[in-house]
């Protein structure tokens, strides 16, 4: 029960002295070497030090902008009916005669000032209580803004086209706005910019007729667009009725943004890259350099430098 015990240990240090320009010497230099650049060569080769793009989870505010083109196709016949908000498209369809109603909406779920979900509402007058339409497309203009690390604006489409076998009198839609993107966002403070509406298409000036591919095709030429993924099967209603109503609902989830980081972050970022192959470096190389000195594989002279002892009565005085 009395017999003495370690209670306290303080490690005697060995220093390892060679001559420069010596075989230890040139070790430890080769080991100080290789700790330095070996993380960086690691982290250039695998492409980890320079971030060249960064992903950003933003939801976007989004807008019914109050433009809209309306394609109706009819069972029976050839003829359908084609309407927009813009009078020059309208106008390339004379004799049709109808003017729809369009209702919008917006919710707001979790009270954040965006919109989760549009909903637009396009009733149709008929001629009589008989279904008439079995084909839908819908190209609504939105506003569609981000104002989070990577900024955007523009005007965009939510294009939707659904069809049935045979007439009917109205037809719901639920699908999900989806952000598309072929190269990363620039960061800064000034937002990428579309300020021209996806169906402001100069038919005029162009040899050929009014066409919906030629309309989508200048639009998805476009770096940023969006597209509607259908949620659930459209649902048709085949009951008589004195018009034809159409209704979209769409969701508005949180997106990935590809963007460019700024010099800031990319420095950030190659920080932790090197400090995460620095570490183990530095203790594989200390491990060699304390085989090589301790087996004496490289010539340098030992000294032991024991812990200098103080005594009590000097410390208090």
């Amino acid at each position: 029960l009395f017999r003495s015990a370690v209670v306290h240990r303080i490690p005697a240090c060995r220093l390892f002295i060679a001559p420069r320009l010596s075989c230890g010497y040139c070790a430890w230099l080769l080991g100080f070497v290789i700790t330095l650049l070996v993380p960086l060569w690691v982290s250039v080769g695998v492409d980890s030090l320079w971030e060249a793009q960064r992903i950003s989870r933003e939801q976007p505010t989004v807008t019914f902008d109050y433009d809209l083109l309306v394609l109706l196709g009819e069972a029976e016949r050839t003829a359908g009916l084609v309407w927009s908000t813009r009078p020059e498209i309208t106008e390339l369809f004379r004799g049709q005669g109808v003017t729809p109603l369009v209702q919008t909406s917006a919710e707001d779920a979790n009270q954040d000032g965006r919109a989760d979900a549009v909903t637009l509402k396009i009733t149709v007058p008929t001629a009589g209580p008989a279904p008439v339409y079995n084909q839908v497309m819908l190209l609504p203009v939105l506003g569609f803004e981000f104002a989070g690390v990577a900024k955007l604006s523009m005007k965009t489409l939510a294009a939707v086209e659904v069809a049935t076998p045979r007439p009917a009198s109205s037809v719901f839609i639920k699908g999900r706005l989806n952000f598309r993107q072929e190269k990363p966002l620039p960061r800064g403070p000034v937002p990428v910019r579309h300020d021209a509406s996806p169906l402001d298409v100069p038919w005029g000036a162009l040899a050929e007729p009014f066409n919906v591919r030629t309309l989508l095709d200048r639009y998805t030429d476009r770096n940023e667009t969006t597209g509607v993924s259908l949620v659930a099967p459209p649902v048709w209603s085949y009951a008589p009725a004195q018009q034809f109503e159409v209704t979209l609902k769409l969701r508005i989830p949180s997106v990935d943004v590809i963007y460019v980081p700024d010099g800031l972050q990319k420095l950030q970022g190659a920080w932790i890259a090197y400090l995460s192959w620095l570490l183990p470096v530095i203790w594989l190389t200390r491990m060699v350099q304390d085989f090589l000195f301790d087996y004496h594989l490289v010539d340098a002279r030992v000294l032991t430098q024991m812990p200098l002892v103080t005594p009590v009565h000097e410390k208090l005085s």
